[in-house]
């Protein structure tokens, strides 16, 4: 049986500070929806209705790529998931768009939080990392919102030059 340890910490309404053996993490939100991130870049998004037992999580971590290869194949594996979005309607142009923009905000606040906190914390300088993480997830939305635009441009281009023809 394996040592576990966990410990939940409130650092202002709907913000806690999560502990245990292998990271940390923060939690935004109250009960029905909330957004974590961990020490090690994984973030979860969850929403559900209190009180029902129905609820959606979306988990998602940051991964390198050292290789060039690697590299090309998640470019290729996007471009996939892209060009089944408007089959599947699986991620739209306004989600991502607000996960661009919650991103952008949640960094910008857990950057400027975690510097003034720092100051009388030294523990919080986990925040202004934490905020790094969700600018560059802010980054990577930005990215394939471009992505997902020209793709769109060049289908609708494709689809008026056919009928022409």
């Amino acid at each position: 049986m394996g040592l576990r340890f966990r410990k939940s910490i409130k650092i202002a309404p709907g913000v806690k500070l999560n502990i245990n053996k292998k990271s940390c993490s923060v939690t935004v939100g109250k009960r029905g929806a909330h957004y974590t991130i961990n020490s090690k870049g994984k973030h979860t998004a969850s929403v559900g209705i209190p009180g029902t037992g129905l609820s959606y999580t979306h988990t998602g971590s940051k991964k390198n790529l050292s290789n060039k290869k690697m590299k090309e194949e998640k470019q290729q594996e996007l471009a996939n998931k892209i060009n089944t979005v408007s089959a599947k309607m699986y991620r739209s142009e306004g989600s991502m768009r607000f996960c661009k923009y919650f991103h952008l905000i949640t960094g910008i606040f857990f950057i400027l939080a975690g510097l003034i906190l720092t100051v009388i914390i030294p523990v919080c300088i986990i925040f202004p990392i934490i905020g790094i993480f969700s600018l560059l997830l802010s980054h990577s939305y930005s990215k394939q919102l471009k992505y997902l635009i020209e793709e769109r441009k060049k289908k609708e281009l494709h689809i008026s030059s056919e009928k022409e023809y």
